[in-house]
């Protein structure tokens, strides 16, 4: 199932992602009609290639390396494509829009976009509104597609480093770098409900690859985990929620959930 709930978070939510990645340069934002395609890209070993995130990144943007100075034949300058990578064994697909008026993506923020439970990313990409932040702020926005039935981000629930949509983010990330250049210290997660827990688990155990988080309608803290540095989170939950409650209680009737308030106080 796809879980719509008030647009008044979401509202909210693009105003906060449009204000984290203010730094980048305003481009004007031409037409561009979208545009689909799915392209074999193999995942790169990431861990020698990335910068530590820094929410204090500077905006100035430094030359790219020579392999970055033109963008990949697949993709399209203000329009979006779909593409696929094979993680282990599996073959994982996403959506990546990139802004108008453009030669090169190199330097540019990334903003990771995480559908909820049953979703997926073309209605995330559509009900979250990023493409036009896209376009007006400059950044590259990333929309992947969860695993699994009903689709979506498994153990987001629980204290787990090791699972596949991690590998995932890995080798998306380190293809990122490797084929854009994008600017490794201003990539940001944000997602719904089950992709707001994923990007919640993302601030934590990958604080060394995302800057900040911003979740609508599901904050989410770790108890046993080792966050390591602080990380700059912006949430967003409707206290009227009836799948992840926001006072608290259990989702779908099963695990519990300490509450929004708690966890973003656990956070701070």
């Amino acid at each position: 199932m796809m879980i719509l709930r008030r647009l008044l978070p979401l509202v909210l939510f693009a105003a906060a992602i449009s204000a984290v990645v203010a730094g980048c340069s305003r481009r004007d934002a031409g037409a561009g009609d979208e545009f689909h395609t799915t392209v074999p890209v193999i995942a790169t070993d990431s861990s020698s290639a990335r910068a530590t995130a820094s929410p204090g990144a500077s905006a100035t943007v430094p030359p790219g390396p020579a392999r970055c100075t033109t963008l990949p034949a697949d993709l399209k300058v203000g329009g979006t494509v779909v593409r696929e990578m094979l993680v282990g064994t599996q073959t994982r697909s996403y959506r990546l829009h990139l802004p108008p008026g453009i030669t090169s993506a190199a330097g540019l923020p990334v903003v990771l976009n995480f559908h909820g439970l049953g979703s997926s990313a073309l209605e995330q990409e559509l009900y979250s509104g990023l493409v036009p932040l896209s376009d007006g702020k400059g950044f590259v926005l990333v929309t992947p597609d969860g695993s699994g039935l009903p689709r979506g981000w498994g153990l987001s629930f629980l204290a787990n480093r090791n699972n596949e949509d991690l590998d995932f983010v890995d080798a998306l990330l380190g293809t990122l770098d490797h084929e854009l250049c994008t600017d490794a210290a201003r990539v940001y997660s944000t997602g719904m409900s089950n992709g707001a827990f994923f990007s919640s688990l993302l601030g934590c155990v990958r604080a060394d690859s995302v800057a900040a988080i911003a979740p609508v309608a599901g904050i989410a803290w770790f108890d046993t985990l080792d966050c390591g540095r602080p990380m700059p989170v912006i949430a967003f939950h409707g206290n009227a929620d009836g799948t992840v409650p926001y006072q608290g209680g259990e989702l779908f009737g099963v695990i519990p959930y300490a509450g929004a308030v708690q966890n973003i106080d656990s956070w701070a």
